[in-house]
């Protein structure tokens, strides 16, 4: 409220927030029930009659992930990944601690447990391939450090946490047009490669796969080395999964 205003101290405000402060939207208190019932009605009720079955929780940081799983097991989700991207050391232990967290009881009821995006495999293949993006306008161009054992790195949910594990060599925010994090083109066939024939359940990012007027949707730029485009080479790999039954454990 504004000073002065009739509504300055008021009581009329929510609980604490239970997780990190995120000023570009909307701050919800989903400790109150008439919240949680919003949330989950709107899923089930619009977005299921849509035909959704699962669901990306975006910057999960913002709040307890104890009620990730509660809105999952209300909605009955078939599928649940969220976006923890930490901001300090510890990654690994950060992200398992909130995917464990999904799985707790929130008015009486458990949690379904949702998966998490691999954001330290992600950083290991940055690294092991010997390019990424450190920060706004500066690049760094290691290739005398390219180290492909950083893939098996312990660290990583794939390996600590495969059926949790959500893998992916790009997203929207690393990649794409804001390129905050975003792996060398050169690197990206072979970084598919990996995900593709490795566990964890890999996700395709659109921009890789499809292609339009747009200079961020590369699917039909051919793959160096080969004939085939960088959606044949994903095809490619997605059949080559299924037919020898890779799965995400």
């Amino acid at each position: 409220s504004l000073p002065g205003s009739p509504m300055l101290g008021s009581s009329k405000k929510g609980a604490a927030d239970s997780g990190q402060g995120y000023a570009a939207y909307r701050d919800l208190d989903h400790t109150n029930a008439a919240v949680q019932q919003g949330i989950y009605s709107w899923m089930n009720s619009v977005l299921k009659r849509a035909g959704f079955v699962g669901w990306r929780y975006d910057y999960v940081k913002g709040f307890a992930g104890d009620y990730v799983g509660y809105y999952n097991a209300m909605s009955d989700a078939a599928f649940s990944v969220g976006e923890y991207w930490p901001d300090s050391d510890g990654w690994s232990t950060q992200i398992n601690s909130w995917i464990s967290a999904t799985g707790k009881t929130v008015s009486g009821q458990a949690g379904k447990k949702s998966r998490a995006f691999d954001f330290v495999l992600k950083q290991k293949m940055n690294e092991a391939f010997g390019w990424y993006k450190m920060a706004e306008g500066t690049e760094e161009n290691n290739r005398e450090l390219w180290n492909m054992s950083l893939l098996a790195d312990a660290a990583t949910l794939m390996m600590s946490n495969p059926a949790a594990a959500v893998t992916f060599v790009d997203n929207h925010d690393t990649g794409s047009t804001q390129q905050h994090w975003e792996l060398s083109w050169g690197d990206v066939a072979a970084a598919y490669a990996f995900i593709l024939t490795h566990p964890g359940m890999p996700c395709v990012a659109n921009q890789h796969y499809f292609a339009e007027e747009h200079w961020q949707y590369r699917g039909e730029e051919v793959v160096s080395g080969t004939k085939n485009t960088m959606k044949q080479h994903i095809d490619y790999l997605i059949k080559l999964r299924h037919t020898l039954g890779i799965e995400y454990d």
